[in-house]
């Protein structure tokens, strides 16, 4: 099964509407639990996991933008039913589950809105794939900086045929300039 690659959490970007407070997380928020073991889920549900720390199938780092994670997906109906949604689009989003640390948080009022700014977490729990995310900007993809990592070797040579095919009836152009305006899409949402 090929790799997902996304952004669970986002620094110092506000999150939706939390009920009675929004969020900011600090750049470091994670520092202290990039180590632990955390579970990759579908929706926080405990039951479909997608990969774990401790196995090696998510692996979790974090830079300048947010948590960035990437999931080996199962070779199994869930594994294949999740890479089919976000492969269409369906989901496209990330989440985390969490406790802050003792003082690990500071509230300040922006207007009229409640804003808690996470300064540590004490326990990363998991990251999920969501269907609504408490931060839009969150992302999940098929994507990778490789281009086309999880993709099967049947599906590159398929794709090879199909741009050779297309260039010998005189799409070839109109077919590699939108793939790579799409490469470029993918290259800005990623960064």
């Amino acid at each position: 099964m090929p790799t997902l690659n996304g952004y669970a959490a986002l620094f110092d970007s506000i999150s939706e509407d939390l009920g009675k407070f929004r969020e900011i997380l600090d750049p470091h928020c994670f520092d202290r639990v990039l180590a632990s073991d955390v579970r990759a889920l579908l929706n926080h549900d405990a039951s479909r996991i997608l990969g774990r720390t401790k196995s090696g199938t998510l692996r979790l780092t974090t830079d300048a933008r947010g948590l960035r994670c990437a999931i080996d997906l199962p070779s199994n109906s869930l594994g294949a039913d999740v890479l089919e949604s976000v492969r269409r689009g369906d989901l496209s989003q990330m989440s985390f589950a969490f406790s802050i640390a003792p003082n690990g948080e500071r509230w300040d009022l922006k207007g009229e809105q409640l804003v808690r700014t996470v300064l540590e977490v004490r326990v990363l729990q998991d990251v999920s794939i969501v269907s609504f995310p408490a931060y839009s900007a969150t992302s999940i993809s098929t994507a990778s900086s490789a281009g086309a990592r999880g993709m099967s070797e049947a599906e590159q040579a398929q794709m090879a045929r199909n741009r050779r095919r297309l260039g010998a009836h005189g799409l070839g152009g109109d077919v590699e300039r939108q793939a790579a305006r799409n490469r470029r899409r993918l290259h800005e949402a990623r960064y």
